[in-house]
């Protein structure tokens, strides 16, 4: 399963090994074509022979997933791999060493990703404390190579559960707000303040309204643009474009395929710097597609 694509053309992913049963993550280009980046055996973790890459940074520089002891396994653990050029066969080339990323602090946390990075080193993941609450994290990177690991804040007392989703290169951070009785979720915004000194949390509407029905953050672009899915007020679950105006953050649904059937849903998963969004829809007559967007209007 390819999972994400670098701006050089790598592409990151995972997929079954030679017992057909086993889940190795591997990087691919067009110069090495598929190759096995590994698991946390390789580092001693007894039994973690399962990995996932779930994505990479734009310039093709950072890979991050998790490894465990099995395909969705509760022990899962955050990792990352790095590049290191080395010298085989009379010619340099590049392999990739796997890391444990930080999780001291969190006691009783399982089900541990690393979801996504940036250019400047900057990881987002998640985990479920010891009550089955999901909560997001930022590992940032260090001067001696390692990342130190920070817990998103929650929205409030009624949503204190966090599920980031993207993060772009200015350090923005998109996902899920969730209610603590796990019934609901709606898109949030974290943005970092000066210094280094926390985030500041946004909740965004959904086309139906503040804190109404149901809505999802999925990806963010670097010009602040974000996207993912929310009910309308006749209850339309519609790919969703979230942009800055008049000093807040205004939902904007998307249009989708026009045709001879109902209309099930349509999300939206991905933005790129160029306005292009990736995402999905389906109807009571067709199957889930896959479907892009491009946005021609000035910002």
């Amino acid at each position: 399963m390819c999972m994400g694509v670098a701006d050089n053309g790598m592409i990151v992913g995972h997929a079954p090994i030679a017992d057909n049963v086993t889940i190795h993550a591997f990087a691919w280009t067009r110069d090495t074509l598929m190759v096995d980046i590994g698991t946390l055996t390789d580092l001693g973790h007894r039994g973690y022979h399962f990995s996932l890459a779930y994505g990479t940074n734009k310039s093709g520089t950072l890979i991050v997933g998790w490894s465990a002891t099995g395909y969705g396994t509760a022990d899962s653990l955050p990792v990352v791999w790095t590049p290191r050029s080395v010298w085989q066969r009379g010619s340099w080339s590049t392999v990739w060493q796997i890391q444990k990323l930080e999780t001291a602090g969190f006691k009783g946390s399982t089900k541990w990703t690393a979801e996504f990075a940036t250019d400047f080193g900057q990881i987002i993941g998640s985990a479920n404390d010891s009550n089955g609450m999901p909560f997001g994290v930022v590992w940032n990177p260090m001067p001696n190579g390692d990342w130190k690991i920070s817990r998103l804040p929650g929205f409030s007392a009624d949503f204190p559960g966090v599920a980031p989703s993207d993060i772009n290169n200015l350090g923005q951070i998109v996902g899920d707000v969730v209610a603590a009785d796990g019934s609901t979720s709606f898109p949030a915004l974290w943005t970092p303040k000066p210094w280094g000194k926390g985030y500041v949390v946004t909740m965004l509407p959904t086309l139906a309204g503040y804190q109404q029905i149901y809505g999802d953050g999925e990806g963010i672009n670097d010009r602040g643009d974000i996207v993912g899915g929310s009910y309308d007020v006749n209850g339309n679950y519609l790919v969703t474009l979230w942009r800055w105006k008049d000093s807040q953050y205004v939902p904007i649904a998307l249009p989708t395929p026009s045709g001879n059937f109902n209309l099930y849903y349509s999300w939206a998963t991905k933005i790129n710097n160029e306005g292009v969004i990736t995402g999905s829809y389906a109807a009571d007559t067709v199957p889930e597609n896959t479907v892009a967007w491009k946005l021609y209007e000035s910002h």
